[in-house]
């Protein structure tokens, strides 16, 4: 039976990410074929892609009434309602759904996430491997299973789950996320990290055509569009280091135009918003409108600051839509892409030497590749105690927490005897990470508290005040949270490794004018770390100088920074015209 032409059209607009359009289309098809499930099915899916969930929720339950024995339209309504916080009503969905059709594999997935978010992951880890036996091909299984090792501490094995499940004949695209995210959790080897990111980028580009030959004009010196290709520009770790771009760049000839991945907006979107030129809300486009899009615009400089994380648009990326990309801040590493042109870096995250690894050119922006603002929901520290029993604390995420960084925060804590160390995870994240962490330390479970998240930035800066002395995670480091503590005048012990992911800490530190705190080794991050917490007057005078300090370091240099950073951008622009001229 051949497709109606409205639902073929709204199948197209859909493709292009015209979601409105294809809406448009399945409601009329619908007025005249009202039972046409797989129509009614499509009108949902089209709806969820515009956060309409309650009207795609009509049509999804609408679906499975009419098609009462098929698992997959179990498994959608499952995922519907999970995504919309109703976790019963979706396990009864996806518990169906499994006897239905065992051979789905989202029934089985659906039902792990759930028991993964009740804390019960042995029951988790099963449901995701029936899931992986029922459709090897569906690579969501492993993402979920491997996604749960990491936030157990298990980076390595995460990884691992990632290339078992490709080698099974999984679609490696989704998994390729966790390979070339989670391997930074994983390692600080160059070498591995370099032949993992470049099998990521050439499958990225398999089938690519090159790009067809850019309009922009190959004037050297004249104003230049640059795109911002980025989740980010809402409340969120990366503004801290980007605002001060965003004010400045465009008197120094750079007009700015934002790609916003990301469908969330508060008071920071709408304050930044009035300064780009121009404003699309990507996180709608699919990747051939986005591609158009950039290209349409006129984009001269494309900087993507997303990488392989979550809402990344590598496939954007591998078609090059602007003559020049740069990657920054955003992603830890390499994306293996070579049509990006450069990342901006410094000579501490990536010392000389390490040219020949990425495709990418290395742009060091020194002193620092990055330049902090201080939150404005600071207040000045409160003196700690005199006295008082010695807490260390770190407000990294806990999938930084890897088995290599709690074996040498142990060794801290068992050289401070007496010493606790405070953490902060969701609800979700602190029963796992009691269950590993005090033994991966081994200490006592007494000693170590964890916090929940803080409901406002004020009170997550506030749970400074009871800190003493910061510890970095390893192999990959803070950058916010040791931006953060140090305004809040507590000293941050960073280990720096043979990674970008695990200098950043360095870097940091000796842009602020305390590299002493940068170890090179664990025994003497351990060393500096009892050291300060022996030395109770160099304590308190950091508690009362760093934060101005930090403030007057070359790391809040906002002006100097900006320059740097324009005039590298302006840099790789006057060769990309030279290179035209050339061609010419």
């Amino acid at each position: 039976m051949s497709m109606p032409p409205t639902v073929a059209r709204a199948i197209d607009a859909h493709r292009r990410g015209d979601n409105p359009q294809a809406e448009t289309l399945l409601r009329r098809h619908l007025q005249h074929a009202p039972g046409d499930a797989a129509a009614i099915s499509m009108l949902a899916q089209v709806l969820q892609s515009q956060e309409k969930h309650e009207q795609a929720l009509y049509f999804r339950q609408r679906a499975v009434e009419l098609r009462p024995k098929s698992g997959a339209d179990r498994a959608e309504l499952g995922m519907l309602l999970h995504r919309m916080g109703r976790r019963d009503e979706a396990l009864a969905q996806f518990e169906l759904g499994q006897t239905l059709a065992p051979s789905i594999a989202t029934n089985f997935t659906g039902a792990g996430i759930i028991a993964a978010e009740r804390g019960d992951h042995p029951r988790a880890a099963a449901l995701f491997r029936s899931a992986m036996a029922a459709d090897p091909s569906v690579p969501w299984p492993a993402f979920n299973l491997a996604t749960m090792q990491i936030g157990s501490g298990h980076a390595e094995l995460a990884a691992e789950t990632a290339r078992e499940a490709i080698a099974r004949g999984a679609d490696p695209r989704p998994l390729l996320r966790i390979l070339t995210q989670f391997v930074n959790y994983a390692t600080d080897d160059p070498g591995a990290l370099s032949q993992i990111m470049a099998a990521a980028g050439r499958l990225s580009q398999e089938g690519v055509p090159p790009p067809a030959r850019f309009s922009n004009a190959a004037d050297p010196e004249r104003p230049l569009r640059v795109g911002l290709l980025t989740t980010d520009l809402r409340f969120h770790a990366v503004i801290h280091f980007i605002e001060h771009l965003i004010e400045r760049l465009p008197a120094l000839g750079l007009s700015l135009y934002a790609y916003q991945l990301d469908a969330r907006v508060d008071d920071v979107t709408d304050r930044i918003k009035p300064r780009f030129a121009g404003w699309r809300d990507a996180w709608t486009l699919r990747p051939e409108a986005l591609h158009e899009a950039i290209r349409q615009d006129g984009i001269d400089v494309l900087i993507d600051m997303v990488g392989w994380l979550e809402g990344q648009r590598i496939s954007v990326l591998a078609r090059k839509p602007a003559p020049v990309i740069v990657s920054y801040c955003g992603f830890p590493n390499s994306t293996g892409l070579t049509t990006i042109d450069a990342r901006f870096v410094d000579s501490i995250t990536d010392p000389p030497g390490g040219e020949g690894l990425y495709p990418e050119r290395l742009v060091r922006l020194d002193p620092c590749f990055v330049c902090y603002r201080p939150s404005p929901h600071a207040e000045a520290p409160h003196a700690r105690p005199q006295g008082g029993e010695l807490t260390f604390g770190s407000f990294n995420s806990i999938w930084k927490i890897t088995r290599a960084t709690a074996a040498l925060w142990g060794r801290v804590l068992s050289e401070v005897p007496g010493s606790r160390l405070v953490l902060k995870a969701s609800n979700g994240e602190a029963s796992p990470l009691r269950d590993w962490l005090p033994q991966a330390m081994q200490v006592e479970p007494s000693r170590l508290t964890l916090l929940p998240f803080a409901r406002t930035p004020a009170e997550h800066l506030a749970a400074y005040h009871d800190i003493d002395i910061a510890l970095d995670t390893f192999p990959y480091n803070g950058a916010t949270t040791t931006c953060e503590a140090l305004m809040m005048g507590v000293p941050v012990v960073s280990l720096a490794g043979r990674s970008h992911a695990s200098r950043v800490g360095a870097s940091l530190l000796r842009a602020a004018g305390l590299g002493e705190l940068a170890a090179t080794s664990p025994e003497a991050f351990v060393s500096i770390a009892a050291g300060i917490a022996g030395d109770a007057a160099k304590r308190e005078r950091w508690r009362h100088d760093l934060p101005a300090m930090l403030r007057a370091s070359s790391l809040c240099d906002e002006s100097a920074h900006a320059a740097r950073f324009a005039g590298a951008i302006r840099t790789l622009w006057r060769e990309w015209c030279r290179a035209r001229a050339q061609q010419a």
